[in-house]
């Protein structure tokens, strides 16, 4: 399911810092998968059974697109050296997502996918002064997401509140 609503979307990416991305590459993963693309040998026989298609985990690849007064990253985030950032991020159980948002589900990255909500983060930016810190943007940034979630200002944007799913 949340192949069919993200792939291939535009979204707001937060997690120690803001950033316009595409997500992509939406599949489910199994422990044992995961470590073995990362270059880890296994010993099947030391693996918990996993029936198929039961799938531990979900991974993604977002990619930036480039923004002007994005990325913002704060101490720990990417850093913008590594600007276009394409990377791998996933999920276990406790993920969540709704019709216009995907969250890690215990803290972590979140993905917003409004494009009501993207174009007011990329217009909010566009007015940031040149010297302001990372941590001021992230903040401001933050804030204006959580004012456009609440119950209240969905109702006046004609939105309504999704009921949470887990993957």
């Amino acid at each position: 399911m949340v192949q069919s609503l993200f792939e291939g979307k535009e979204a707001i990416y937060i997690e120690k810092g803001a950033a316009r991305v595409r997500v992509t590459d939406i599949r489910g993963a199994t422990l044992a998968g995961t470590l073995r693309s990362a270059g880890f040998s296994l010993d099947p026989s030391r693996l918990p059974h996993q029936p198929a298609g039961n799938f531990e985990s979900i991974l993604a690849v977002i990619e930036e697109i480039p923004t002007p007064g994005l990325p913002v990253w704060i101490a720990g985030g990417w850093g913008r050296d590594t600007c276009p950032f394409r990377c791998e991020i996933g999920a276990g159980g406790l993920t969540k997502f709704y019709s216009d948002s995907w969250s890690m589900g215990y803290g972590g990255w979140i993905l917003h996918f409004s494009p009501a909500l993207i174009e007011s983060v990329v217009r909010l930016v566009a007015t940031f002064p040149n010297d302001y810190v990372p941590q001021q943007s992230y903040s401001r940034i933050g804030l204006h997401i959580n004012q456009w979630m609440l119950p209240q200002s969905k109702s006046a944007r004609g939105g309504t509140q999704d009921s949470a799913k887990s993957g």
